[in-house]
């Protein structure tokens, strides 16, 4: 158990799906939320966006610079974006519309999206819509479900704040942007995080480990820190900056993929990233710390999609940051998106135990 004066709920939000069979099996392989992170693999294809709003608009126009074609998706007949979005959008010769349509299911071949059937939500009647892509952008739900029956919930699941300021129903916890709402109206997207709660000054009894001496206030500034004495001119204290960093990963090529993963001993664990891809920068910490964990079990390699294209292409990469698990030569397990540590772990579970 941890003990705080105050609690920051910044659970985020996640984003929504169509709650479709497959949905989630074919993510990764031609379903996507994230235009900017997977529009890279669908050049010269036709690509679907559902939804109404300026994210998808937003994601539409995005995807034009790849796509051959974009059909926006819509469950009415008309837009919510914004009118410069939606004009935007209008302009783009490569965007075209379907309104009064929604997705009612997925088609694969070969396990990759290859066309959704359509429905029309006036008539009901249903059409073919043959793509290769489909990304989704209808909003985003709040990650507040540890919190039901504790704070207060709005009917969407945002936590309700005392507006203009972020406290909740219970004192000393407050929320961040991501997670509340001030009307029972769900925002189409996450609104900026705020810097800092407001000022507060706790109005409850606090344990006496955590009191301070009678007739005193917590001070709100950092402690200064002395300052360390200067260095000898004739001794270098050694510090992480001027130390040599060894990276645990193995990076791999085109030239070298079949001797570094096909033919290794052990399960082999290749993260298909690019500079560019901010998730694969989030990941990349926890890869590297498995792999020191596990180098007795595992062998993690990263192999940049920019500039080993042939590779990348030959195992069906649509969507980043993917790891393939390899054994024996072969791909025996797909991890798609990023995930925390101890997730990743639970995924690679058969393989390190």
């Amino acid at each position: 158990m941890h003990r705080a004066r105050a609690v920051i709920v910044a659970t985020g939000s996640a984003h929504r799906k169509l709650g479709l069979p497959k949905e989630d099996a074919l993510s990764g392989r031609g379903v996507s939320w994230c235009a900017t992170c997977d529009g890279f693999f669908f050049r010269g294809q036709h690509i679907a966006v559902v939804g109404g709003g300026d994210t998808a608009m937003e994601e539409a126009t995005f995807l034009s610079r790849f796509a051959e074609k974009v059909t926006v998706v819509h469950r009415r007949d008309t837009l919510r974006a914004s009118k410069a979005m939606q004009e935007r959008a209008f302009a783009d010769e490569k965007i075209e519309f379907v309104w009064n349509s929604e997705v009612a299911e997925l088609h694969e071949d070969g396990g990759k999206l290859s066309g959704v059937t359509l429905r029309d939500t006036v008539t009901g009647a249903t059409s073919q819509l043959p793509v290769t892509g489909l990304f989704i952008a209808i909003g985003h739900d709040p990650r507040t479900e540890l919190f039901h029956g504790q704070l207060n919930l709005d009917d969407e699941g945002y936590l309700t704040v005392d507006a203009p300021s972020t406290r909740t129903n219970i004192p000393g916890v407050f929320a961040v942007a991501a997670t509340w709402s001030t009307t029972p109206t769900a925002r189409p997207s996450p609104p900026p995080v705020p810097v800092a709660p407001p000022p507060w000054t706790p109005s409850v009894t606090w344990p006496p480990w955590s009191t301070p001496p009678r007739g005193t206030t917590p001070s709100r500034r950092r402690p200064t820190r002395p300052r360390p004495p200067p260095p000898s001119e004739t001794t270098i204290t050694p510090t992480p900056r001027n130390k040599e960093i060894v990276m645990a990963t193995v990076t791999a090529t085109d030239a070298n993929f079949e001797d570094v993963v096909l033919k290794s001993d052990k399960p082999v664990l290749v993260d298909f990233w690019a500079a560019w891809c901010g998730p694969c920068r989030q990941i990349a910490p926890s890869l590297e710390a498995i792999s020191e964990e596990q180098a007795d079990k595992l062998t993690i390699v990263k192999l940049n999609i920019d500039e080993n294209p042939a590779t990348a292409a030959k195992y069906g990469i649509m969507s980043i940051p993917t790891m393939n698990v390899y054994q024996g030569g072969e791909v025996v397990k797909t991890i798609v998106g990023a995930k925390p540590k101890a997730a990743i772990e639970r995924d690679l579970a058969d393989f390190i135990g």
